[in-house]
């Protein structure tokens, strides 16, 4: 058992029709922060979310709060399903992860496209201001930086590290922190399930960010578990816990059963 806090957001595609303890209930149970799973507009506007409300504590928004649905032009800010699932959440009592604010994917050709350190610096300190301050005060946590890293552990060849290099990261916690000093920051990334390049520059960049006094609070591990490595996920989630930093199994760690939580670190 590693010392950092442990939490679930799993995707769970079957529906329960006798009466039990929720998942998430069950979950708290056993040291766990929550259970969580997807959701966004369309899902709440389809009313398909009766068991959603019924067996998870924590949801992320599936698409709803990308960069490329907030601000698809620059300056020109759609907030009309974000707001969707915010109020979803708040009116029934859940937590929220806000997914995500800078990733190489889901981002505009606006984006895509700058070259000048000053203006891509400007331009992800107007967005995550803009984003996390509409929002704050509401929403639990935040990927912060989602998915920096190649397989062989070198950073990605985004527009965010072509200009800015690692600064990028530094920049992006760092303004989360300053419009919400309360939301839980997260770094969010897959394959680090097993040893190896990947989780290797993980704790590296995590060692470094912590030494630069970078306000980052939380790992996510997207845990798409791979034949053959799926023995190596507790060794791995202790790694991870070894920061100090909270962790969070945040996308499929099990698509078709729950594990029982005896099974976990």
């Amino acid at each position: 058992m590693f010392s950092s806090a442990l939490a679930l957001t799993l995707v769970i595609p079957f529906l329960f029709t006798t009466a039990h303890a929720s998942l998430n209930s069950m979950m708290q149970a056993n040291g766990k922060l929550y259970f969580g799973n997807i959701i966004d507009a369309n899902t709440i506007q389809s009313g398909a979310d009766q068991v959603l409300k019924s067996e998870f504590g924590m949801f992320t928004p599936e698409y709803s709060w990308k960069w490329s649905r907030i601000q698809p032009k620059q300056g020109e800010f759609n907030f009309d399903d974000s707001d969707t699932v915010i109020n979803w959440a708040m009116k029934n009592r859940k937590k929220l992860r806000g997914h995500t604010l800078v990733w190489h994917q889901n981002i505009p050709d606006w984006v895509d496209s700058i070259t000048d350190k000053a203006n891509l610096t400007t331009v992800i300190k107007d967005h995550i201001t803009k984003v996390v301050g509409r929002y704050k005060g509401r929403v639990y946590a935040w990927d912060v930086v989602n998915e920096a890293f190649n397989e062989d552990g070198t950073f990605r060849n985004s527009v965010f590290h072509r200009v800015l290099g690692q600064d990028f990261i530094d920049l992006a916690f760092k303004t989360a922190r300053e419009v919400d000093p309360n939301a839980k920051l997260y770094i969010n990334e897959y394959n680090l399930d097993y040893a190896g390049p990947k989780i290797d520059a993980m704790l590296s960049l995590i060692r470094r960010l912590q030494i630069r006094g970078v306000p980052i609070d939380a790992i996510g591990s997207q845990t798409h578990l791979t034949s053959g490595h799926v023995r190596e996920l507790p060794e791995q989630l202790r790694r991870l816990g070894s920061t100090g930093l909270d962790v969070a199994i945040t996308d499929g760690l099990a698509r078709s059963a729950v594990l029982p939580p005896s099974s976990y670190p």
